[in-house]
């Protein structure tokens, strides 16, 4: 406990059944240790409240695996409670995420800090991090440090977003140089097909264009080598996300 935070640890009773956390039976035999999350609860006065909660494993009911015991209060890899949960979405179909964060006292845990994700990694546990099939991640180390020391087993995939950010960010450094020796060159033609205003165009998904701006790009990949092959590199890349 400090100024800022209480910390409390959430501890079965030895009494009580545990509820498998897959299919929702009772588990009654197979014992197989426990596991420790950290989750976040309603605030008590102008202090955050984590929850240390103790999670048994047993063999589950049904399917005679290993699963961790589940919980009414609290929703499977969830890093906060229900209850808190509910609260989160209220606040933000009323008013801005930003404004939202402010007032529920989360505002200092947006930054890109990879200590954020070592909390979240570490409230999930050992075993559950093992078990993470894939990462989405946008390509910070920040992020993919930690995900690469927890989730040990994970396929970390840059998201999509981020993926056409890069590779259009790519292209367009390749018109601008190429801008650069047309004018330098007092090529007209190539000045027009790579100013500013057609910048949105190379950037442009290709379903997207218009008939006008396919027969546009297509001259221009027909005078210059570097845009068109910049061009099919993005198209080629980014077909893996499809």
């Amino acid at each position: 406990m400090n100024d800022e935070e209480i910390h409390v640890r959430v501890e079965p009773h030895k009494r009580e059944a545990v509820i498998c956390g897959d299919c929702g039976g009772i588990h009654d035999k197979g014992y197989h240790g426990s596991d420790e999350v950290v989750v976040e609860d309603l605030s008590l006065g102008k202090r955050r409240l984590y929850l240390h909660v103790i999670k048994r494993k047993n063999s589950g009911p049904k399917t005679g695996r290993k699963a961790t015991e589940g919980m009414a209060w609290l929703d499977k890899w969830k890093r906060v409670t229900r209850r808190f949960a509910i609260q989160i979405n209220r606040w933000t179909s009323l008013t801005t995420n930003q404004e939202a964060g402010w007032f529920l006292g989360m505002n200092d845990e947006k930054g890109r800090t990879s200590e954020v994700l070592n909390k979240y990694y570490e409230s999930l546990g050992q075993e559950n991090c093992e078990r993470i099939g894939s990462v989405s991640l946008d390509g910070a180390k920040t992020y993919s440090s930690p995900s690469r020391e927890y989730a040990v087993n994970a396929f970390i995939v840059l998201d999509r977003f981020h993926a056409t950010q890069k590779v259009n960010n790519a292209v367009d450094q390749v018109r601008k140089n190429e801008l650069r020796k047309a004018r330098k060159n007092e090529d007209e033609e190539l000045i027009q097909l790579t100013n500013c205003q057609q910048r949105f165009l190379l950037l442009k998904n290709k379903t997207k264009r218009t008939d006008r701006q396919s027969a546009t790009l297509s001259r221009l990949c027909d005078i210059n080598q570097p845009i068109y092959t910049g061009m099919i590199l993005k198209e080629k890349f980014l077909e893996v996300y499809d």
